[in-house]
């Protein structure tokens, strides 16, 4: 078949001077539909992908731009010299996309994924052959010599892409940024791992308590940012030591040794001197399950700054508890509750439903009282009750709180 010959080059045969003006002309027109037809594409491509890469802002940025710059590579080398045989780009943004997957784990990127991406370029290419020529002739040569050259770049890139990930694997294989980042990877997948082994190897006490960060630059060109960002968020905390791995090219993981996460008001002007760097905080844990705990924190924070596309950069896992409900889905909705009622959740549903509806009261112990037909000194005193039952007072939370018993009156209470 033409195609055939096209990619492996065993017959040199090549389109016609009027295929190559189609092919030309037809490159041109999606050029100028680039940002749309690299919207689409992406998002077929999404919609394929396991979920730590549609998750993980990184890495999902590494494939929009790994999609947009192939898209570009293979128009603009159709409109220069239709027909010839189009080179993988491996400039920076596929390298950079090649170490975070491997960084990750990830050994090969799926190439039905990918085939998702490129089915849908075809199909506009085929609409714009279709408005370009009629004449059969011309256009089965066309859409063969298209449809080779399209399907042989993807190939080609695919396996450079392989290739280059391999690479980074082989080489990370023996430093010792992967053996601590394999180290933080069984303690956060709640491995049993000791608590000599874990301090030894990461260089840091654990048995106190822990703030985590994930700390991450918006482009590979700024990453230079993230170790002058970790000292000094390090420095404002009061600390002397830390544990940071590696986790991609553009994030890093961080644990600090306090009690007191910092407060994003207090730390955003100091890195200013870091403007393109961002920041999610866990709370304070202890140990080696605090160690896992409050890196999952920080990482459900980044990962609802990235779903939202918010502007804030930096935020802490207190602000958007709510939202990581309401973001990520119902897995996380039972330690939501139970961090935020603690034992409210199984007291008295009287006290529930009071708590409840002076929230809704906006606060009014007066108009509460009337709500349920009860004297003021009855709800003062449950409101009071619940504050002790409460991990933190209601005017600290009242949103998420009113949230919670809401899930839990609608799961429990019969009216």
């Amino acid at each position: 078949m033409v195609h055939t010959a096209l990619m492996t080059g065993e017959r040199k045969q090549v389109p016609s001077a009027r295929t190559r003006t189609l092919m030309r002309a037809a490159a041109e027109r999606m050029l100028a539909e680039e940002q749309e037809l690299v919207a689409e594409s992406f998002a077929a491509l999404q919609s394929k992908l396991p979920p730590i890469m549609r998750e993980d802002p990184v890495l999902r940025e590494g494939g929009r731009r790994a999609n947009e710059t192939n898209t570009l590579q293979w128009l603009t080398a159709t409109v220069n010299a239709p027909g010839e045989p189009v080179a993988p780009y491996l400039g920076g943004d596929a390298l950079n996309f090649a170490r975070d997957l491997a960084r990750r784990g990830i050994d090969s990127y799926d190439l039905i994924s990918w085939r998702e991406s490129v089915n849908v370029a075809w199909g506009r290419w085929t609409a714009i052959c279709l408005d370009l020529t009629s004449e059969p002739t011309e256009l089965v040569e066309l859409l063969s010599f298209s449809h080779a050259s399209m399907n042989t770049f993807a190939d080609d890139t695919m396996r450079a892409v392989r290739e280059a990930v391999a690479k980074e694997r082989d080489e990370l294989t023996s430093e010792r940024t992967r053996q601590r980042f394999d180290l933080a990877a069984l303690l956060i997948s709640g491995a049993p791992v000791s608590l000599e082994r874990a301090e030894r190897e990461l260089g840091q006490a654990l048995s106190g308590r822990l703030v985590g960060l994930v700390v991450w630059a918006r482009s590979h060109e700024t990453t230079d940012q993230i170790e002058p960002a970790i000292d000094r968020l390090m420095r404002a905390a009061r600390c002397h030591t830390r544990t940071t791995v590696a986790a991609d090219s553009s994030t890093s993981w961080t644990w600090l040794p306090t009690a007191v996460a910092p407060e994003p008001a207090q730390v955003v002007d100091i890195l200013d001197e870091q403007p393109d760097v961002n920041v999610a905080i866990g709370r304070p844990h202890a140990g080696l399950v605090g160690f896992r705990q409050t890196h999952l924190e920080a990482l459900a924070t980044q990962r609802v700054l990235a779903a939202l596309n918010s502007p804030r950069r930096i935020s802490k896992f207190d602000d958007v508890r709510l939202a990581s409900v309401l973001v990520v889905g119902t897995p996380q909705l039972d330690t939501f509750i139970h961090d935020t009622l603690g034992d409210l959740e199984h007291a008295d549903p009287v006290i529930r439903q009071t708590v409840l509806a002076f929230v809704r009261e906006r606060f009014n112990s007066a108009r509460t009282a009337e709500r349920l037909f009860t004297h003021r000194n009855t709800i003062d005193r449950r409101l009071r009750r619940a504050d002790e039952l409460l991990p933190s007072p209601l005017a600290d939370y009242p949103v998420e709180i009113a949230a919670a018993l809401t899930v839990v009156q609608l799961r429990s209470d019969p009216i």
